[in-house]
């Protein structure tokens, strides 16, 4: 745990910490949404503001697995009348700029695209091409119909674009430094993903195919060790679990 917890009601007449002190659970069922929250606060340098909702979300998060109270959700100073589900909360979350928005980003070589939208593989494919190159290598991820003998109906995926965005640069600026490419795409899918939908497109261009190759598997793995997008598995039962890329490195 980091910060300081929220005082027990019985605590307030003290002197309590600062509004908006809380603890950071870096193993809990929470802990997408805090990762998603100190991703803000390192690209915002610390200002919390533009992070707010964030860290209303892991609080909420928090409350609802009976991890802090009603009491101390006011005392952090949100509404009373916040007191939603999560499940409520997403659909508001889903209209902020950051949740499910279009996030683009290109130097005329390289290209990163995160949006809500459908992945156009193609179109990410021909953005590797190049008459130089005797090579284009590509991977496309596909939501799949069963996860540990549970039958899917749909993932959900979540990203803070900015950061996300940030971190796919430095990973196509690491696989530059292996090996002699000439174009990276990489394309990621935000909000609901059902079965058989593409999430993610990797396309990578070389001279020779063992560049290329080696690249895009070197893109797909740090991918999903580094970048802070997380996605939930909603099963045909009803249920589902929420399941993160490590935690950003900085």
């Amino acid at each position: 745990m980091s910060f300081g917890r929220p005082p027990n009601v019985e605590t307030k007449a003290g002197s309590p910490p600062d509004r908006g002190s809380f603890p950071l659970d870096h193993e809990g069922e929470c802990r997408h949404f805090m990762s998603e929250y100190l991703s803000c606060l390192k690209l915002n340098k610390g200002v919390g503001e533009p992070c707010r909702h964030l860290s209303k979300r892991y609080l909420k998060c928090r409350m609802e697995k009976g991890l802090m109270s009603p009491e101390e959700w006011e005392y952090l100073g949100f509404e009373e009348d916040d007191h939603t589900s999560l499940a409520s909360h997403a659909t508001d979350m889903a209209s902020h700029p950051n949740s499910e928005a279009i996030h683009e980003w290109t130097d005329g070589a390289d290209y990163i695209l995160i949006t809500p939208d459908a992945l156009d593989f193609a179109a990410l494919i021909n953005r590797a091409r190049d008459h130089r190159s005797g090579a284009v290598s590509s991977f496309i991820g596909t939501t799949r119909d069963t996860f540990e003998d549970k039958t899917v109906a749909t993932l959900q995926y979540e990203a803070y674009g900015p950061m996300a965005t940030k971190k796919i640069g430095e990973i196509i600026r690491e696989a530059r430094d292996r090996w002699a490419l000439h174009h990276i795409s990489v394309g990621h899918k935000v909000g609901g993903c059902p079965v058989g939908d593409i999430s993610v497109v990797i396309a990578v261009s070389s001279a020779h195919r063992h560049e290329s190759l080696a690249a895009v598997q070197y893109v797909i793995d740090r991918l999903k060790e580094r970048v802070p997008i997380w996605k939930k598995e909603t099963f045909v039962d009803g249920t589902g679990q929420w399941k993160a890329n490590a935690q950003p490195t900085e």
